[in-house]
């Protein structure tokens, strides 16, 4: 062992199993030793040596906590499987994290290079803001699936693996967003639109589009509230909503 690591800048030994250790290194990755010397597996999907690991720790429900040196905090499973991946994107001052503590409610403090934060690892609760992609004050969100839609006063974003990625076409204020048979529907200052993929496709250009409500006893229609009153909206139409004037 002490050959295999003698050019090699250790980061720190931590228990793995009651038999094995894991070491992590500053530059070359990690390993696990049990008389042998293996490679701990990261996946090059979210892992480069290059990061560089200034300090590790195992956490009180067997995950591992990875401080870096330029890319912020890893928490990885016990198989080497992202958990989540927190940087200045998440709200970090800084890339450089060199140590961190776990205290009695799971939460970690890390000390770093610009003062130290504490993530909270445990809550049910996600700030998503302009560091995310999302731009302006939040209006309407919904949950369709796996994605995420979310309404600002500057446009209809979707929220996926991290990042809020704008929908072209829905740049201005957004009011409302609907599932309604199955479909995304956008009320927004220039009008109703159908949303599908990363698209949105025009129904109606009545500005000031609010929510839609069905009729009751007549699910085919619905009223919605616009800029200039009260519109009705027939949904059995082949375009799928025609305005009623």
């Amino acid at each position: 062992m002490g050959i295999f690591f003698k050019e090699i800048r250790i980061s720190n030994i931590l228990p793995y199993d009651h038999d094995k250790w894991l070491i992590t290194t500053f530059s070359n990755g990690a390993f696990l030793y049990d008389g042998d010397i293996t490679p701990f597996p990261l996946s090059s999907e979210f892992w480069k040596n290059e990061y560089l690991i200034n300090y590790s720790i195992r956490l009180r429900n067997g995950g591992i906590a990875i401080g870096t040196q330029n890319a912020g905090l890893f928490v990885i499973d016990k198989d080497g499987n992202l958990i989540s991946h927190i940087d200045k994107g998440a709200g970090l001052r800084d890339f450089t994290i060199n140590f961190i503590y776990e205290d009695s409610q799971m939460g970690l403090w890390l000390a770093m290079n610009n003062g130290v934060a504490r993530v909270d690892l445990v809550s049910p609760f996600s700030v998503i803001d302009d560091r995310m992609g999302l731009a302006g004050s939040g209006y309407a969100a919904l949950k369709k699936d796996d994605l995420y839609y979310l309404g600002t006063n500057n446009g209809l974003f979707i929220w996926q693996n991290g990042k809020a990625k704008l929908v072209s076409g829905t740049e201005g204020q957004v009011y409302s967003i609907q599932n309604i048979r199955g479909k995304v529907v956008l009320g927004h200052n220039n009008g109703t639109f159908l949303i599908e993929g990363e698209s949105a496709l025009p129904l109606s250009s009545e500005q000031g589009a609010w929510i839609l409500k069905a009729i009751p006893d007549h699910p085919e229609y619905f009223i919605q509230g616009t800029y200039s009153g009260l519109a009705f909206l027939n949904g059995r139409m082949e375009n799928w909503f025609m305005y009623i004037k």
